[in-house]
């Protein structure tokens, strides 16, 4: 996990709040050597693959592709230690 980009925390929106943001970055050895970057603010399930698609997100309350996001409720069951449920409550 990384911290949260200052672009981020400067953002200014009424459809999410800016401290449920997280933002990890996955490399990718094949073909090249490339870094990409992920956002999922903790109140909507879905994963933002750019600067621009959360910017267009915060301004919008839509995500490309999928429309206007709604507000879940994740829920996880760990049973015996081995088993783990997660239930998306809409």
């Amino acid at each position: 996990m990384l911290p949260t980009p200052q672009w981020l925390k400067e953002c200014k929106s009424e459809v999410a709040d800016l401290d449920g943001w997280q933002h990890w970055q996955v490399r990718r050895y094949y073909p090249t050597m490339r870094k990409d970057k992920f956002y999922r603010h903790r109140d909507y399930a879905h994963t933002f693959r750019s600067k621009a698609d959360v910017k267009h997100f915060l301004d919008t309350g839509e995500a490309r592709g999928k429309g206007l996001l709604q507000k879940v409720l994740i829920c996880v069951i760990n049973f015996f230690r081995h088993f783990q449920i997660s239930i998306f409550i809409t």
